[in-house]
């Protein structure tokens, strides 16, 4: 009596392993060395229980898919909202202090004047920056980018 093949005896394909994420990971957090970050389909595992052998005839390889460019998932991406928030400096008080406070006091920070702003994103510090005045509203021209080992 032949041989019944079920659906569990196809080789499943696999995700990315883990140092493929890591290293697409890597190239999109600045790690890179500015080449684009290909993202191909891996080879399926061999099928369980076979030791990597099969009992029938190998298929033939699927047709070459394209190369995908991760630049063409970003646009995903875009719609994305994210929090930035500016921080110019901090300080200590005590509730008795911020009960004083009113119109026109003056809380000094742990900055001087002319020292940088940390810039954060989702309350992840990523870049330092200085206040400027632009179209006579306060902004913050953006002076360093920080590593991803520094964050």
């Amino acid at each position: 009596m032949p041989e019944k093949s079920s659906a569990s005896d196809e080789p499943k394909p696999r995700g990315p392993t883990e140092e493929e994420i890591a290293e697409i990971l890597r190239r999109v957090s600045g790690g890179g060395e500015g080449e684009p970050v290909v993202v191909r389909n891996p080879e399926p595992a061999p099928a369980r229980g076979t030791g990597g052998a099969s009992r029938r005839e190998a298929a033939p390889p699927p047709p070459e898919e394209p190369e995908e460019r991760l630049e063409d998932h970003l646009e995903l991406l875009f719609g994305v909202s994210l929090t930035l928030r500016i921080e110019l400096g901090r300080t200590r008080m005590t509730i008795e202090e911020v009960l004083r406070l009113g119109r026109g006091s003056v809380v000094s920070l742990d900055r001087f004047a002319g020292d940088p702003v940390n810039i954060f994103v989702n309350d992840r510090l990523i870049a330092r920056g200085e206040v400027v005045v632009s179209a006579g509203n306060f902004a913050v021209r953006v002076a360093e980018i920080l590593l991803p080992k520094e964050r």
